[in-house]
């Protein structure tokens, strides 16, 4: 779900053939309906945490009591290398799993890949209106439904509670991003007396990059086709990430390297604006020992992001005999309480399935984050997250801004020059 940039090369060179949609001699021919009587044997291809979830679902009672003649086997691979071999097999037209986990950020790229769930035997629309329209909208490519969302990451701001207490000020209800980065300054502190700041309001001004475009989704070109407009949006927001980093507020640590994943136990760090999913990365491996001192809010300005997801697409390699039967788990999945809700509690997975987020899970205490109700604030969030239309260009277009944001924030580009080198760039991507 999280580290858009690191394959955008890869896919941008294999996008040509994957949006060709190379047919594999299993899927020539009729789909074959679901046969109740059949034994079918399923490879699905997962990545962590979902590969220590999901299988829980398929040997519960509720599963084996639906589909006693399914049989599935994982295929793992740590995040980047899932990617990579999807990327790769998709391409090859041979070698991919009966189903097959993506990541959002790679949807655009493997649209050419995946079968048409909306089309028979599978019938997606007589479930789909269970799931939030956004994920739908993003899964469906040129009117083809290749992919379920199965969890999404509605944006939340995470901070420390008793940080805020050591220094009277207040995560809640802020009004702008503005705000965000002036109790970012009473923050920062040198806590051990040795002349340098070693406590931070964020890891890296880039992170605040992205969030207020909707994480990148959808944002880059208009209707009009013109690209980066209206202009002021984008340069207000680079004014934004400069007073940030000019402001001190930030540890300046590159995301995911071990002194960022540590920033977050040690104090370094006291707040992130992130997808549901981080509460399971806080609680299990980056900070445990800090239960009882994290809080989850809303974004400055109650802003209504997703940050990604994950979801479930059948090749279309996968034999006309496996379909069928690859759309049926697909459907537990996503659209079966049990399993969503079980993720949810497991590895802090964000359901897609409207009908939870009213329901008495999410109102209860979460214990690492002081017994706040903390999911109630990520569904209300969920369900008044905007339908977007993302481009195929969004991830490459990512990344290009993630360049200038960075040279902004090292005083190598101006605000103004940043600016129409994204342009340029963007605009040249797209020739």
């Amino acid at each position: 779900m999280k580290r858009f940039v690191a394959f955008f090369i890869v896919l941008l060179l294999c996008s040509v053939y994957l949006f060709a949609g190379p047919q594999a001699e299993g899927s020539s021919g009729s789909v074959l309906p679901f046969d109740p009587e059949k034994i079918y044997d399923l490879r699905i291809g997962l990545f962590p945490d979902l590969s220590t979830s999901y299988p829980k679902d398929w040997v519960s009672d509720e599963f084996k009591k639906m589909y006693p003649n399914i049989n599935l086997e994982v295929v793992e691979g740590d995040w980047d290398g899932h990617h990579d071999r999807l990327v790769s097999v998709i391409a090859a037209g041979e070698g991919a799993c009966d189903i097959e986990a993506i990541d959002e950020g790679f949807l655009g790229q493997l649209k050419g890949g995946f079968v048409d769930l909306y089309a028979e035997p599978f019938n997606a629309a007589s479930v789909t209106d269970k799931i939030v329209a956004y994920g739908i909208n993003n899964g469906t490519k040129d009117g083809r439904l290749i992919a379920v969302p199965v969890d999404t990451s509605p944006v939340v701001l995470f901070y420390r509670k008793d940080v805020a207490d050591e220094v009277g000020v207040s995560f809640e209800n802020l009004s702008s991003y503005r705000d965000f980065i002036e109790i970012g300054k009473k923050v920062v502190k040198d806590t051990n007396g040795d002349g340098e700041m070693d406590r931070f309001l964020f890891a890296n001004a880039l992170e605040f990059s992205l969030i207020p475009l909707n994480n990148g989704v959808g944002c880059w070109v208009d209707e009009q086709g013109r690209v980066m407009e209206p202009r002021e949006k984008f340069i207000e927001l680079l004014n934004l990430v400069k007073e940030a980093a000019d402001a001190g507020v930030c540890a300046n640590l590159e995301e995911w390297s071990d002194p960022w994943a540590a920033a977050y136990g040690n104090g370094t760090v006291v707040a992130r604006m992130e997808g549901a999913w981080f509460e399971g990365s806080l609680n299990s491996w980056m900070a445990p020992d800090l239960s009882g001192k994290w809080r989850v809010t809303y974004l400055p300005g109650n802003a209504k992001v997703n940050a990604g997801g994950t979801y479930l697409g059948v090749p279309s390699q996968t034999s006309v005999e496996n379909q069928a039967a690859a759309w049926e788990v697909i459907k537990f999945l996503t659209t079966m309480e049990s399993a969503q809700g079980r993720h949810l509690k497991e590895i802090g997975a964000f359901p897609v399935l409207k009908s939870l987020y009213d329901s008495p899970i999410m109102g209860e205490s979460v214990e690492y984050f002081g017994g706040q109700a903390a999911h109630k604030v990520a569904a209300d969030v969920a369900k008044q997250i905007p339908v977007l239309n993302p481009g195929e260009y969004d991830q490459a277009a990512r990344g290009i801004w993630q360049n200038v944001v960075a040279n902004v924030i090292a005083g190598t580009m101006t605000v103004e020059e940043a600016y129409e080198s994204a342009k340029q760039n963007i605009e040249a991507l797209m020739d």
